[in-house]
């Protein structure tokens, strides 16, 4: 009698950026495998579906079986998680999407509401229309504020290094997004920025005593220096016809 034989699929993608080991090594490929009940059944756990990036986290973290030359296998279940927290958020989504195309297909439907006449819109969408930004190559973003920070002495400061968001962060912020965005915005900066010249430490306390301008300074540099899936696109109200920018939830598609 044959054997049947089994079906198996590589599904090897590019990072835009990718991830650096604890030797300095740059991993820049990344394997996934098609999602299944066990994943679903993860995702629907009462404290991660709660939370949109925990989902992202937790199917990554199952679905990713090789980051380089990283194995899974070789990691237990929290330093395979951690490494999955540690990539970029450009990153991160590039691999949701891909996992979207293996396990559900191309074809996605996004839901938006037009802020002129409060039509609720479902617009049918191909994965390849996604608009993809680049790496620039920057890990080290370098910022001077416009104001700056002030220390006890008095003194100001303002130039210094800020690293973009990754999928920890995203973790920890979106619960909190959810009920104080500006509580979020705080404590994202605090996280993110990782020096400033002529102080130690910057704690939770100096981002909110920053003033707005410097604040929006710093929310532009980061957007300036992005990576990944563009999710605002122009949409077209088909009820009044008005033209109005929305955002794609990745986490929908899933």
């Amino acid at each position: 009698m044959a054997k049947k034989k089994e079906f198996i699929q590589d599904y090897v993608y590019d990072f835009l950026k990718g991830y650096t080991d604890k030797e300095g090594t740059l991993h820049t490929t990344f394997e996934l495998e098609e999602m299944g009940g066990a994943e679903e059944e993860a995702i629907s756990k009462a404290d991660v579906k709660r939370n949109g990036a925990k989902i992202v986290n937790t199917l990554l973290a199952m679905c990713c079986k090789r980051i380089g030359t990283l194995e899974r296998e070789d990691f237990n279940k929290s330093e395979w998680l951690d490494i999955i927290r540690s990539l970029d958020v450009g990153d991160q989504d590039i691999m949701l999407l891909r996992l979207r195309e293996i396990s559900k297909g191309t074809e996605v439907e996004a839901d938006f509401e037009c802020p002129y006449c409060g039509q609720k819109l479902k617009n049918i969408m191909e994965t390849s229309e996604f608009e993809i930004q680049q790496y620039n190559g920057v890990d080290k973003i370098e910022f001077e504020l416009p104001r700056g920070f002030v220390d006890k002495e008095g003194n100001t400061h303002t130039k210094g290094i800020i690293r973009r968001p990754n999928g920890l962060d995203r973790e920890i912020l979106d619960p909190i997004a959810r009920k104080n965005i500006g509580r979020a915005n705080t404590l994202m900066l605090t996280r993110c920025i990782e020096s400033v010249e002529g102080m130690k430490n910057i704690l939770d306390k100096d981002v909110r005593d920053l003033k707005t301008r410097d604040r929006e300074y710093l929310y532009n540099v980061l957007k300036d220096n992005q990576f990944g899936i563009k999710t605002v696109t122009e949409v077209e109200c088909t009820e009044c016809g008005e033209e109005f920018e929305g955002t794609l939830n990745l986490v929908n598609f899933i």
